[in-house]
């Protein structure tokens, strides 16, 4: 009892130097977005992995097939069902398919076939200027001189 007091006094007495304070609020929202992705990244892709809307189930393929270099093309898009599929077509089995379940109310991952027969090519064909523009929009409101050029070349990079 008497320790435990001792350092209630002692840490009451001292203060807290070296502590800078931060805000979400001040950095860049793309960071904090990416930042945000890679916290849960893990396997997303698995069976069994829940998502709040198909848009955002949408948006971790994307970022599997940028991350990947792969070519993926969505197959399916209906009210409650979502699917990708291999853009190199021939014997590529590579799948993900999603939908909604009706328990949980989420989306789920129903079906995952990971593996591809190709080496990537750094193609995709579900990377276009409407998703890009998803991607940058924060990026050009912030920035209004962000051009084509530097947008290319952050694709190219990631």
């Amino acid at each position: 009892m008497m320790l435990k007091s001792q350092l209630l006094n002692l840490l009451m007495s001292r203060t807290l130097v070296g502590i800078q304070y931060s805000s979400d609020e001040d950095e860049d929202p793309i960071v904090v977005r990416d930042r945000k992705i890679r916290r849960v990244r893990g396997d997303r892709l698995a069976v069994g992995n829940a998502f709040f809307t198909a848009l955002e189930f949408k948006e971790v393929v994307l970022d599997y097939a940028l991350s990947k270099g792969q070519n993926v093309v969505q197959d399916r898009w209906e009210k409650n069902k979502i699917g990708f599929i291999c853009g190199m077509g021939g014997k590529c089995e590579w799948r993900v398919y999603c939908s909604y379940d009706e328990q949980k109310q989420m989306f789920l991952v129903k079906t995952t076939y990971l593996w591809h027969n190709y080496i990537p090519n750094g193609k995709c064909k579900i990377l276009k200027s409407l998703v890009i523009g998803r991607l940058f929009m924060d990026k050009l409101r912030l920035d209004e001189k962000f051009m084509h050029v530097a947008i290319q070349n952050h694709i190219k990079e990631q």
